[in-house]
């Protein structure tokens, strides 16, 4: 009920209380940390479930030795889930390795790099690194002469076991 809920997620703080269901967002923005927990656990759950047909499907048709892996981003845009959960059911962790404006900062990557190690407590895959431009920062820059080898080289030595690219060159549109 919505007065459950109300109670649950002491929604009286800052005026916060629902009187209809439509007026709940579903976005995940900073906010009530009860809704931002319901969130994140229902984000978690829709991905996971998903992962699980896709698995299930895989897995039926592939070899025992063939694994079965995804991108799951870092903490940036990826935050509206728990990626122990989302990574569990895989057989490595992988992530996209994307410094977007800027250069390389390597405390920022090599914790990235730890904290995905650390989601299967195993060695992961980097499923994209930024060799080139790319189309979703404020501003488009190309890493250093250098930098593509250095973000390579460190996430190998965090235990990366592949390192992947995408992609080598702009698309003709830009993107």
């Amino acid at each position: 009920s919505l007065a459950a809920l109300n109670r649950d997620w002491t929604t009286a703080y800052w005026s916060q209380t629902y009187t209809a269901w439509n007026q709940i967002p579903l976005n995940g923005r900073p906010g009530n940390p009860g809704l931002m927990l319901a969130h994140r656990q229902f984000v978690t759950a829709t991905w996971l479930s998903f992962q699980r047909n896709q698995l299930d499907a895989l897995r039926a048709h592939i070899a025992p030795w063939q694994f079965v892996t995804t991108n799951i981003g870092g903490l940036g845009w990826s935050a509206h889930w728990n990626h122990y959960t989302i990574t569990r059911p895989l057989d490595i962790a992988a992530w996209d390795d994307y410094v977007g404006e800027g250069q390389l900062n390597f405390y920022r990557n090599g914790a990235m790099s730890d904290f995905i190690r650390g989601l299967k407590r195993q060695d992961y895959w980097v499923m994209e690194t930024q060799p080139g431009f790319v189309d979703w920062a404020p501003i488009c820059n190309s890493l250093v002469k250098g930098g593509v080898r250095a973000m390579t080289w460190e996430s190998i030595g965090h235990g990366a076991d592949a390192v992947l690219f995408w992609q080598w060159r702009s698309a003709l549109g830009g993107q």
